[in-house]
């Protein structure tokens, strides 16, 4: 399954809670089921596209950023696998 999360920063975080967050990104490095991750222009946090079939481990992942972010995560489809089911909810 394919899961997007798009992430925000928390609010007014210190220098010192900035270099934690990059400290934990360093321990724990690229997602390994990682498809795409963009980073706002703004700073402000991001969008990460990960292909799973184990949903725990990305929320224990998830919980371990939760200290730094907000979130709000999605299963997604690729455009090509959604139009056959469109299609056939269309034709009913």
């Amino acid at each position: 399954m394919l899961v997007l999360t798009r992430y925000t920063m928390k609010p007014f975080m210190s220098k010192e809670e900035v270099g934690d967050l990059m400290n934990l990104f360093g321990e724990l490095g690229a997602d390994p089921d990682q498809v795409a991750h963009y980073v706002n222009a703004d700073g402000g946090g991001g969008t990460l596209v990960v292909e799973t079939d184990d949903p725990t481990a990305e929320y224990q992942r998830t919980l371990r950023y939760a200290p730094y972010m907000q979130f709000e995560t999605q299963i997604v489809q690729n455009i090509e696998d959604a139009v056959p089911d469109i299609l056939a909810v269309v034709a009913d």
